[in-house]
């Protein structure tokens, strides 16, 4: 167990919010590993690493044993799944993402842990016009009196820049476990289909082997149903933290939102304060 210095006291100065002293760990019980997984380019921003900063003092004096892991490269979805790879052998038991363009609360892992969710995280706006609000809760659309009561929603899809998921999530879905997804053109599902194969597999995707898909029946139907399904839908292509939530719906693993921490989260971009 890991207990706080004597005497520590909550901060009070004039225009910083206020959080609770930490409590010692109860007697016998193990702390919890968490990876801190920051998939980043060459630079953080600044206030994300301030925030990263206070965020791991206080889940440290909370008994949460932290691991840092800064993967820098250019492509996003290879650092998440790799991000995985780091955390399995740190023997983490959750990994929580936080993108380097994030600011949030020193207590934000402390408050996703205590929900005790397989995948928890939090919601926030893109940081370009028209600044919509990425993923979407479950169910009906809550009025702005629901959202700003707060609390913890079930969520359909969730951005990954603040997000926490326990280690035994990603033994039960497949690798790749972040991928991107295009709605490729076509008059149908098979047509889409081969639309695919030529635009990646043009060497081993003849057309007389393309031909083929014509004529089995349940994959065509299977398939032309699945198209005129989601081509109805208002999306060209699935980034690789929401088609993560489509491999999490496919194993029933639900995912929740916090929406108080949701509301003091911070996108930075062009148009941050």
């Amino acid at each position: 167990a890991v207990t706080p210095p004597a005497g520590l006291k909550p901060i009070s100065s004039e225009g910083i919010t206020q959080y609770p002293s930490p409590q010692p760990l109860p007697p016998g019980h193990r702390q919890v590993k968490v990876a801190l997984a920051l998939p980043s380019g060459r630079t953080w921003e600044a206030r994300t690493a301030t925030a990263v900063s206070g965020l791991t003092a206080y889940s440290v004096l909370h008994g949460i044993q932290i691991g840092i892991v800064n993967l820098e490269g250019s492509m996003i979805t290879k650092q998440r799944n790799d991000l995985v790879d780091h955390a399995k052998n740190m023997q983490a038991d959750y990994l929580f993402f936080i993108d380097t363009d994030m600011v949030i609360p020193p207590d934000s892992l402390v408050r996703l842990l205590k929900h005790d969710k397989e995948v928890v995280g939090a919601t926030y706006n893109k940081r370009v016009a028209p600044y919509e609000t990425l993923g979407k809760l479950k169910g009906e659309k809550p009025t702005e009196d629901q959202l700003r009561a707060g609390g913890l929603w079930e969520a359909e899809l969730l951005p990954g820049g603040v997000l926490l998921i326990k280690m035994s999530v990603f033994d039960r879905i497949q690798w790749p476990f972040f991928f991107e997804s295009y709605q490729w053109p076509g008059t149908s599902g098979v047509d889409a289909l081969k639309n695919f194969l030529r635009a990646n597999y043009s060497t081993f995707a003849p057309e007389e082997a393309l031909a083929e898909l014509d004529g089995l029946d349940k994959f065509k139907t299977w398939l032309n149903a699945t198209w005129e399904m989601e081509s109805k839908a208002d999306w060209k292509y699935f980034s690789e933290d929401l088609q993560f939530f489509r491999r999490l719906a496919k194993a029933g693993i639900p995912a929740f939102c916090d929406l108080d921490l949701t509301f003091s989260t911070i996108h930075l971009g062009v148009n941050s304060v």
